[in-house]
């Protein structure tokens, strides 16, 4: 057992090395991949050398297993990624959503009321007024979803944490968060 830990120790080594010294992650997924790391330990890697969250280092992986590029994300990028608040017991703080915005350059995230169990989320380049024309947004669905209770939650880690995202605008159908430290390329 311990030779595996010591194996991912030392792909999370070899990984920011080579980031540092200018590969893309696209190249270092590409390479560990090609030498038939398990995406698991690739996983175990990442989260290791920065802190990822286990669903954001899961979503880099499979993604890019199914072709997703990410080349476009540096060693910064994902320092960042794992250094998310960690919210202690009773809090909340929007971490997926933070980590997407980070991950797609999209700092803008509104929150729309749809029907009940079901609350709009679209994210953005640029603050938006209104959900897009061409429908093309996610959501968060559930039997207990409501968009109160995302905008209770969201307003509470906005307090909890300001220099992670700010509410642009809370309106009674909508709420536009910003993630602050989502930069735009």
């Amino acid at each position: 057992m311990a030779d595996v830990f010591e194996e991912i120790a030392e792909l999370a080594r070899r990984i920011r090395a080579d980031l540092q010294a200018g590969a893309t992650l696209d190249d270092v997924l590409g390479a560990l991949r090609s030498e038939r790391h398990g995406p698991l330990k690739v996983m175990a890697a990442l989260r290791r050398m920065c802190g990822l969250r286990f669903g954001t280092a899961k979503t880099l992986v499979a993604d890019f297993c199914e072709g997703r590029s990410y080349a476009h994300l540096t060693l910064a990028d994902l320092d960042l990624l794992g250094d998310a608040p960690r919210p202690g017991s009773g809090e909340h703080f929007p971490g997926d959503a933070r980590d997407y915005a980070i991950i797609e350059r999209r700092p803008w995230l509104l929150y729309a009321r749809q029907a009940p169990g079901s609350v709009a989320a679209a994210y953005a380049r640029t603050p938006l007024a209104a959900l897009p024309a061409d429908g093309r947004h996610g959501g968060i669905y559930g039997a207990s979803v409501s968009f109160e209770g995302v905008a209770t939650s969201t307003r509470a880690a906005a307090a909890a944490w300001p220099h992670e995202l700010v509410i642009e605008r809370d309106e009674p159908d909508h709420l536009l968060v910003r993630f602050l430290r989502a930069a735009l390329p």
